[in-house]
């Protein structure tokens, strides 16, 4: 039996209806995919190394030359005897220097905290952070322990080759997202040895990603000691301070050229290539949410 006029007036308006209120709810939702892959984004670069240690550089180049020179030694205050008017000239010193100090306390806080740091310690941390499975030094993961952990977690997720597809939402979309969401930082880490290979293997044995990835590990992993199998190298003589800054330094030329040959290097048929491999992965993975 056909539906009357009025009922048919009905369905019409609700439908139009719910087209607007449905196209609205897919706008909100990829707004707020978008704002949440923008605060994962700003999470990891202001948390990473490069960003953290970048302020403190200066300091930390400065303290590690005067050790190199010797001069750190020697800075030491002779001890003299003092007048009651040096007293005085130097009270009023001292008053003036609190006044200009307490101005300069807010900026000079993670500077001073970098020099009276144990910089072994702190070189034993930066060791930590840019393990060869976190080369990038993102701030997540923030040890070499959660990075393993990070990959074994993509290595065992289900490969079920894509969603079911339903009537309603987008399985696909929601899965690719919640992979790339969860798993953002290994997927760059992906790019990452993709395109040292294409730079060597395709590009030139001289091209400076792979040398710099070479350097970077090798600062890390030699130690700050003599070294018994090489005693023509003299380790122990250069400051662990200049080897903190040098790895830094390392760390921050290996995101940007990671970017140059990512974004500039390759073609624009090429590309495609490397997003696709991505976005077929968090498509055929199965995310432990789902």
């Amino acid at each position: 039996m056909a539906p009357s006029g009025k009922q048919a007036k009905r369905s019409e308006a609700k439908a139009a209806k719910k087209a607007p209120q449905d196209e609205q709810d897919d706008a909100v939702d990829s707004a707020g995919f978008a704002g949440r892959f923008l605060a994962l984004g700003k999470t990891l670069l202001i948390g990473s190394v490069i960003v953290e240690s970048a302020p403190a550089l200066p300091m930390i180049v400065k303290n590690g030359v005067m050790v190199l020179k010797g001069e750190k030694a020697a800075s030491k205050p002779k001890i003299e005897e003092k007048t009651e008017e040096k007293e005085e000239k130097e009270e009023e010193k001292e008053e003036e220097k609190e006044e200009e100090e307490e101005k300069k306390e807010e900026q000079q806080e993670k500077k001073e905290d970098i020099l009276e740091m144990d910089i072994s310690a702190e070189f034993s941390k930066l060791r930590s952070r840019l393990h060869w499975s976190n080369p990038l030094g993102l701030a997540m993961p923030t040890s070499g322990e959660e990075s393993v952990t990070a990959w074994l977690a993509v290595k065992s997720l289900e490969i079920d080759l894509g969603p079911r597809a339903k009537k309603k939402g987008s399985p696909a979309l929601d899965r690719i997202t919640t992979n790339l969401y969860n798993n953002l930082a290994q997927y760059l880490h992906l790019l990452l040895a993709l395109m040292i290979f294409r730079s060597f293997l395709f590009r030139s044995f001289f091209a400076c990603l792979p040398w710099l990835a070479g350097y970077q590990y090798l600062s890390l992993v030699l130690p700050l000691d003599s070294l018994p199998s090489l005693p023509q190298v003299p380790l122990e003589k250069v400051p662990v301070e200049l080897r903190y800054a040098a790895t830094v330094a390392l760390n921050g030329l290996l995101q940007f050229f990671f970017l140059y040959e990512l974004v500039w290097k390759t073609y624009m048929i090429e590309k495609p290539l490397w997003i696709i491999i991505v976005l077929c992965h968090a498509y055929v993975a199965k995310p432990v949410e789902a």
